[in-house]
């Protein structure tokens, strides 16, 4: 979603060891990237592994501590579902507080799909709707989408039956079938079955 909009600076919030921040470098190679983490330890090993990658990391509670600098873009992949709900609402203002006015907010999270008691260090998944009305009060919705993160067991068999070393089917019908069958079930994700919820925001406060 980042190649549909115009920026030139983007912080990483949650960057872990910036695995994320070195993606974005890549692929925006004159953007000023940067990437914050409450984690002392997780700072530590994205400045260790992107050494060489042009990326200002940062270790900081953003809760209790904001960078001086303001951006045109924050990210958030996969941290909010391990913020406590109590404090989500001030995560998100916080983060509001990093972006330039018109600038964009772009937030991955786990939805119902995947059971939050299969997962350590959780404290909920998000609908589309729950989403929205946390973050009603400063952004408007610019784009969604669903992806799927992990195989059923039916989209691990058709997968093996399409491609492996044993065989391969000749018959253009069942091929056919089966691939359409793969498509639904590991490619195409609507609400019913994606597994995770990506969305584009923008700034309106």
């Amino acid at each position: 979603m980042l190649d549909k909009i115009r920026f030139k600076s983007i912080i990483d919030v949650g960057c872990g060891d910036g695995f994320l921040c070195k993606k974005i470098k890549e692929s925006f190679s004159s953007a000023d990237v940067w990437g914050v983490d409450y984690s002392s330890q997780a700072i530590r090993l994205a400045e260790l592994m992107n050494r060489d990658n042009h990326i200002n990391f940062l270790q900081s509670d953003i809760l209790l501590q904001l960078p001086k600098e303001t951006f045109d873009v924050a990210v958030s992949v996969q941290v909010l579902e391990h913020i406590p709900p109590d404090l989500l609402e001030g995560f998100i203002e916080s983060i509001a507080t990093l972006i330039n006015n018109n600038g964009y907010l772009l937030i991955s999270v786990p939805t119902p799909v995947l059971p939050v008691k299969n997962i350590s260090k959780h404290y909920q998944h998000f609908t589309l709707d729950k989403l929205t009305e946390l973050l009603k009060q400063g952004f408007e919705i610019y784009e969604y989408s669903y992806s799927v993160k992990r195989y059923t067991l039916t989209a691990r068999i058709i997968k093996k039956i399409l491609s492996n070393r044993l065989f391969v089917l000749q018959n253009t019908r069942l091929c056919r079938l089966f691939f359409q069958i793969y498509l639904k079930n590991c490619r195409t994700a609507d609400q019913s079955n994606g597994t995770i919820l990506t969305i584009l925001c923008k700034k309106v406060m």
